[in-house]
């Protein structure tokens, strides 16, 4: 059993013998959105599993499904390496990319490297990295993404892991492809599972659960007052707000002091 404690996450991992054995197998993943501006604001869980295998160019891997109520969509596949490096072909894609080295070392210069996002975001031969310290020196990494701009000036992005979880977003990065703008917000990982134990779980976690569904429709929202006031919605602390004239009311109708 390996423990890891940090300011940022505490995990527990379980040991054992499956076709990922350095990383678990479902993570649930709040997904917070940008803005209110369409007919619907929620906050909603995705479910990412590793399911059934696959080949791609001859070589065996593991799907990664996308699961939101009873729609599944297929995200990529992954495989790991002999040297727990776990590496990840896009949807859409035959290019794989390294996606954690959970061997790898502060100082060490990582190639080929998945950082997710928007597909402008992922050449084809990916990014270069270098693992820097994670401030509490736990098994977490940081790990400083080399970016060269339009002006050809090189930039840093920092992207986190966790050992045997992975991002703190979602299991592929930034951002699981192919993103879509209704897709547009922050996402943030609840939980993570290996063999239906629960593994992980963030400080998000303690506010939410491990699967939360906030769904409120816009038709709601007029019977908060009758008025001709214009009224403003509002994302405050994950609950979506009224502002009616200089008044707040709760979805609900409740207004808020």
């Amino acid at each position: 059993m390996l423990t890891i404690v940090s300011s940022v996450w505490t995990i527990s991992i379980a040991q054992n013998e499956n076709r990922l054995p350095s990383l678990c197998d479902q993570w649930n993943v709040l997904h917070e959105p940008f803005s209110c501006d369409g007919p619907y604001c929620y906050l909603r869980t995705l479910v990412y599993r590793l399911t059934t295998d696959t080949i791609i160019q001859d070589v065996h891997y593991v799907k990664l499904m996308e699961q939101e109520g009873t729609y599944t969509y297929y995200k990529g596949a992954l495989r790991e390496g002999t040297n727990r490096d776990i590496y990840y072909v896009p949807e859409g894609s035959t290019h794989e990319y390294l996606l954690y080295a959970f061997n790898a070392q502060v100082g060490d210069t990582l190639t080929n490297l998945w950082i997710g996002g928007w597909e402008y975001y992922y050449p084809e031969g990916g990014y270069t990295g270098v693992v820097a310290v994670v401030p509490d020196g736990t098994r977490g990494f940081k790990v400083d993404v080399l970016m060269q701009t339009d002006g050809g000036d090189i930039e840093t992005w920092p992207i986190y892991w966790t050992e045997g979880v992975g991002s703190p977003e979602e299991p592929c990065g930034l951002n699981c492809p192919p993103p879509c703008a209704a897709d547009e917000g922050v996402y943030t990982l609840l939980c993570a599972y290996k063999n239906g134990e629960q593994v992980y779980s963030s400080s998000k976690a303690e506010q939410y659960g491990c699967q939360f569904n906030g769904y409120q429709s816009y038709s709601t929202i007029p019977s908060v007052e009758p008025s001709d006031t214009q009224c403003t919605k509002l994302l405050r602390d994950g609950q979506l707000l009224i502002l009616r004239g200089n008044k707040t009311y709760t979805i609900q109708g409740q207004e808020v002091k």
